[in-house]
């Protein structure tokens, strides 16, 4: 299958798609958030902010102060691209009939960008939740037993289809797009893919157990480890591999080409070659392009070694 990574703002790529009739099978991202705390608590540079996050902040050696000066070349919470309806309309126009979107967020901003995936013309049609036991409060401020935000345990995943005309069989025959892939994405026990997925940690698993449930009746994939992530990789939202993977099958058909256009260090393009679909992927910033570049190759490089044959020729 083709692989292809751009260098580029995913609205001017994506618009350059359109004009040269590219089309694609299936959207798959994790886009920016837009978490206005980011910019609240690594952004601080004035001296009298006396934290290490602060500190760090000042001499630029914190991960999330770098971005949250230079995300998209804007503030973290100033750009605001996911929430935008032009950005998934442009993802609408170069969408197959049929073809199915997911995009991560966060929970509280989760509602803006949905309904602005709506507004582009797609039909919502589930929420995933991706369950995990490593998030932590970020209170600021706390009194009397106190504060002002909960614990994340989550992150939702938005389910959107282009709308087709006709009758699903008719639109999978023409387009091969519309519906879900159940079998490839069938648990372990035989159950039908659900719209949770939990990190397989300890602590969930306890929660489960507590109240009865099995815990065979849902998909896991554990947050990415510092070896998946490679140690040249400083992208501090990376997604496991395994569960873009299973994003990926759930939504593409077999041999299907994937968009990314919001490609970070390249998670998605990894998952897709690994699981033998064409992938486009795209990112802004030079920085986490080149360390998408070197993930995918490796990946690439892994199915050679296998005897299998990989366009390399687009990855720039």
């Amino acid at each position: 299958m083709t692989t292809y990574t751009f260098q580029e703002d995913c609205r001017s790529q994506m618009k350059w798609f359109a004009e040269n009739n590219i089309h694609f099978d299936a959207l798959v991202t994790d886009p920016p958030y837009h978490i206005e705390s980011i910019v609240k608590r690594f952004g601080k540079t004035k001296q009298s902010d006396n934290t290490k996050t602060s500190e760090a902040a000042r001499n630029g050696s914190h991960q999330y102060a770098r971005l949250s000066k230079n995300f998209m070349g804007q503030d973290w919470d100033a750009g605001k691209i996911s929430f935008e309806v032009d950005t998934w309309k442009l993802a609408f126009d170069i969408l197959k009939p049929g073809a199915y979107l997911l995009a991560f967020n966060d929970t509280r901003s989760y509602h803006k960008m949905a309904w602005a995936i709506e507004q582009a013309g797609f039909e919502v049609r589930d929420m995933l939740s991706w369950l995990y036991s490593t998030g932590f409060a970020k209170n600021h401020e706390q009194f009397n037993g106190q504060g002002t935000q909960l614990t994340p345990c989550q992150e939702v995943i938005c389910m959107a289809r282009k709308p087709f005309k006709g009758t699903i069989k008719n639109n999978i025959l023409k387009h091969g797009t519309g519906a879900i892939n159940i079998e490839p994405c069938r648990l372990e026990s035989g159950r039908h893919p659900g719209n949770v997925i939990h990190d397989g940690s300890d602590d969930v698993l306890a929660v489960f157990n507590k109240y009865g449930d099995r815990i065979d009746r849902f998909f896991y994939s554990a947050k990415a480890t510092k070896e998946e992530k490679e140690d040249y990789n400083n992208h501090p939202t990376v997604k496991p591999i395994a569960l873009m993977r299973y994003l990926i099958q759930m939504v593409t058909s077999e041999g299907g080409v994937v968009l990314d256009p919001f490609m970070g260090s390249g998670s998605t393009g990894v998952a897709a070659v690994n699981a033998g679909y064409g992938f486009y992927g795209i990112e802004k910033s030079p920085e986490y392009h080149h360390i998408a570049v070197q993930r995918i190759t490796k990946a690439i490089d892994a199915k050679k070694e296998l005897g299998e044959k990989e366009n390399v020729s687009g990855l720039w």
